[in-house]
């Protein structure tokens, strides 16, 4: 941060208050303490503390052994202020834990703001970034890190696929567990045919994209395929235009398992089921020539809020999700971010001299980190060793799915 300028010699005694407070912010950080159930000892040592205070966050602690800043750029402001804000505090509790200073740049979620926190971190020779929550975001941060020769974990979670050096994409990609749940449905568990509803959105089109391919390569058969479009905007009217062509596709062979994707909100599929259900396509046996389907969606589905709202509708509902252990109300999204952090700590740990350079070669040969979401490793360009499962809903409550001879436990 810019020193304060004075006009004149400071007050008498502010050099002394100054030193006395910054001997009290330090050893405050190292007596901080508390309690919380984690995943390792290490986890529980950075959860104990608590947030660190406005003047701590631009230096976690002034003895730290590292020099430069890691920077954290994402919303702080504007409509995902809120999100970032909550993912934010868990990356500093991880750093600050371990004396890595830090310095938060606010990039508004928008491709101006990530234009400008870029430029920042570079001016301020951050050691390393963490950020880009969204996934437009996170793209336009690995460029401008790639220039900068800075290493950076970016939080998006659609990578593209083009390799970028001292870029690591630290989340798991949003197709892998939508791959995972139609695997498993068209593999193991003999599902054949399945039923496509998508809204017309980016995430609704890439997702039911990635199910259909999936599904496919397993042995399944998608029979049909609706986006939505600006000519949907009554369910009532297509729930019936869907039904009819779900009993079409029904009619034109035997009845078999089959699985119907709603690549949205659980809020969203709640609606759509109900139109659904009248039209027979998840309707009781007398409703429809054919069992019910198995209902099935995304990882937007492990909202507890929604959950509850959602009562009986997605009772036995299917999804992919990370499984993750430690505190229960922490997100995926979170708990990833969180452990991106552990990574970086490691890497600024085994990089000799701390460099930027350092720092990208210590992410990509080290150890790795403990984290919430597994025993994690950067590699090619991807945190690799997260436990990626199905879940089913059970009472509203996701419960994973386990292997026959397996035990299952509910996700809090």
């Amino acid at each position: 941060m810019t020193p304060l300028q004075y006009a004149s010699k400071p007050p008498a005694g502010f050099v002394t208050s100054v030193r006395a407070a910054a001997l009290s912010c330090v050893l405050a950080l190292l007596a901080m303490g508390g309690t919380g159930a984690t995943a390792s000892p290490a986890i529980a040592k950075e959860q104990a503390a608590p947030g660190v205070p406005e003047a701590g966050r631009t230096a976690a602690a002034t003895a730290a052994p590292v020099a430069r800043p890691v920077c954290l750029v994402m919303p702080l402001t504007g409509p995902h202020g809120a999100l970032g804000e909550r993912v934010a505090r868990g990356i500093e509790r991880v750093l600050g834990a371990a004396g890595v200073p830090f310095r938060r740049l606010d990039d508004r979620g928008d491709a101006a703001g990530v234009a400008e926190a870029a430029a920042k971190a570079d001016l301020e020779g951050c050691v390393a970034l963490i950020g880009g929550l969204g996934d437009e975001e996170a793209r336009l941060l690995a460029d401008a890190a790639s220039r900068q020769d800075v290493a950076l974990l970016a939080l998006g979670a659609a990578p593209d696929g083009r390799p970028r050096p001292g870029v690591t994409w630290a989340r798991t990609p949003r197709s892998e567990p939508i791959a995972a749940l139609a695997g498993r449905l068209a593999g193991s568990e003999g599902v054949k045919v399945a039923y496509l509803l998508a809204p017309g959105t980016r995430y609704g089109r890439t997702s039911a994209e990635a199910f259909r391919a999936a599904f496919e390569a397993a042995g399944g058969r998608v029979a049909l395929v609706r986006v939505l479009g600006p000519e949907d905007g009554d369910p009532r009217v297509t729930g019936k235009v869907f039904g009819a062509q779900v009993q079409a596709a029904r009619a034109a062979g035997p009845c078999g398992p089959e699985a119907l994707f709603l690549p949205m909100d659980a809020d969203g599929a709640r609606r759509w089921l109900g139109f659904l259900e009248a039209e027979g396509v998840v309707g009781p046996p007398e409703n429809s020539r054919c069992p019910r389907p198995v209902v099935a969606g995304t990882s937007l589905w492990a909202d507890g809020a929604q959950l509850a709202r959602s009562g009986a509708a997605l009772e036995g509902a299917r999804f992919g999700d990370v499984r993750m252990t430690g505190d229960p109300a922490v997100t995926v999204l979170e708990a990833e971010a969180a452990d991106a952090a552990r990574l970086l700590v490691a890497a600024l740990q085994a990089a000799p001299n701390r460099s930027r350079r350092d720092v990208i070669h210590a992410l990509e040969t080290g150890p790795g980190a403990e984290g919430l979401t597994g025993s994690l490793k950067a590699e090619q360009g991807r945190v690799t060793g997260r436990d990626v499962t199905t879940w089913t809903l059970r009472a509203g409550r996701p419960v994973p799915d386990a292997d026959p001879l397996e035990g299952g436990a509910a996700r809090p």
